[in-house]
């Protein structure tokens, strides 16, 4: 077994997951006829062009010449380059990217239960290598129990490794919410925060308390992998310790995740990691059955050697819409959550020219697609969001100006280049009371990168030449 990026202790060896975009396919498709109205009133679709500009510097901007078919006008957002201009992108290969939400006051969330055994059983096998950097050592013990390598050490390496998975996806790390479930003969929600939080976002960060600690500064290690490393033989010890005992019910496992996830909205996933002693009755797997139809899934996954996914873990995952994962190495598990499209939306295409291009769209209904061999002009692609629930398909045009010389400008430099201490910060909104941030995860906030700094302010004077002709 192997490992690359965790450790429960606060070391250089912390799992921090950077941003990494997803990667894109083209999927060519010929024109097809619409069907059916076009109006849905609630439908918000954002859009960018991606691959210009300053990495984000700008903030959204409103695109006024985007329009639904039918005349209403849903939410078009771009991220670059700002509308306000006649912008434009390179010709050949162009990529776009945007988001489909049902309601323009929220985003599409998804919530991640991780149920984890902690019974008796998972004290052996011993001595695996669960950080799988290929010998045995006192680093395979991430809950710092003395036992080495053993089977809860190597589940807790496997979650630490999918939620680093979910966090590291761009524009998702404040969109997926997770939570630790203990079980052993009972089960218990961990407090993922020192307030008992039961849910945080996946890339969430607590503050830090210690004595040398300075106001605003983040704890080294995810709350995430705080929680994880906390799991011990019969209980889960922070933020709060809770008991429940080493014997294994996967029914308590099963019930107390979904008592969870009861009120979440959005898309919720249960992954249960065991080593797979134990039984599930068929009122549990009933319940499971009935929340599958509100967009629940189950998976599992079986842990150590002599793990097997036969019996009541394939059973749970079978119910569950899912498939049960026999687990040979934890720190390469991954999750397919983040490419697994909310159950609403069907598809999504782009129309350039005639040619239709079918979009990737992740879990919390972020698109992107590469529309080939865009020729220098002006050019209107037209993107068509289809659902699977019964609502009616929308689409929305957007004009765009492809030119052979395009500007752009990269800064280097440190947090001050980037705009510390010269607020408004890209991520901030006014609240009425003062600023407040869109999200504690927001990255550009966290990067203090300020619309008034010297790298955005030299861009827009340069930009303005360059369109000027002075440049």
């Amino acid at each position: 077994m192997q490992h690359r990026s965790y450790s429960p202790r606060p070391s250089s060896r912390a799992l921090r997951s950077g941003l990494a975009p997803r990667p894109t396919t083209t999927k060519a498709r010929r024109h097809q006829g619409n069907n059916g109205s076009t109006k849905l009133a609630r439908l918000v679709t954002l859009v960018s062009v991606a691959g210009v500009g300053l990495g984000g510097l700008a903030g959204p901007s409103q695109i006024p010449d985007a329009v639904a078919e039918d005349g209403a006008a849903p939410e078009i957002v771009r991220y670059w380059p700002p509308p306000t201009n006649d912008r434009s992108v390179a010709p050949g290969d162009v990529e776009f990217k945007g988001s489909v939400r049902l309601d323009s006051g929220a985003e599409q969330q998804v919530n991640v239960v991780f149920a984890v055994d902690v019974s008796g059983s998972t004290s052996s096998p011993v001595l695996m290598d669960c950080n799988g950097d290929g010998v045995v050592s006192e680093q395979d013990d991430y809950n710092l129990d003395g036992s080495v390598g053993d089977v809860l050490d190597c589940e807790i390496s496997a979650i630490a490794s999918l939620n680093a998975e979910l966090r590291s996806f761009e524009n998702m790390g404040s969109r997926i919410n997770v939570s630790i479930v203990a079980f052993g003969s009972t089960a218990a929600a961990a407090s993922m925060t020192r307030v008992g939080d039961q849910f945080i976002a996946a890339g969430h960060y607590e503050v830090d308390i210690g004595p040398d600690a300075e106001d605003g500064d983040k704890e080294v290690i995810p709350a995430f992998n705080t929680v994880a490393a906390s799991l011990t033989r019969g209980q889960v010890g922070q933020y709060e310790v809770k008991p429940v005992s080493t014997g294994t019910s996967f029914d308590r496992a099963v019930n107390t995740s979904l008592d969870v996830l009861m009120g979440k909205s959005g898309t919720s996933w249960i992954l249960l990691i065991s080593d797979g002693q134990s039984t599930v009755s068929q009122a549990t797997l009933g319940r499971l059955q009935s929340a599958t139809a509100n967009d629940t899934r189950a998976r599992t996954f079986a842990v150590a050697t002599g793990a097997s996914c036969s019996g009541p873990l394939t059973s749970i995952a079978t119910v569950g819409g899912e498939r049960c994962v026999r687990v040979n190495d934890p720190v390469r598990l991954t999750t397919g959550i983040a490419s697994t499209p909310p159950s609403y939306i069907d598809k999504v295409e782009v129309e350039y020219i005639g040619q239709r291009y079918e979009a990737d769209v992740d879990a919390v209904g972020n698109w992107s697609v590469t529309v080939p061999d865009v020729e220098v002009g002006d050019r209107t692609v037209l993107v068509d969001v289809f659902f699977t629930n019964g609502l009616p398909h929308t689409c929305a045009s957007w004009k765009f100006r492809v030119r052979t010389q395009y500007f752009e400008h990269v800064a280097l430099g440190d947090s001050y280049a980037a705009g510390e201490g010269n607020p408004p910060y890209v991520g901030q909104r006014n609240c009425g009371t003062g600023i407040c941030m869109e999200s504690k995860e927001n990255i550009a906030f966290m990067c203090h990168r300020s619309q008034n700094s010297w790298a955005k302010k030299v861009y827009d004077q340069a930009y303005m030449d360059y369109v000027a002709g002075d440049i």
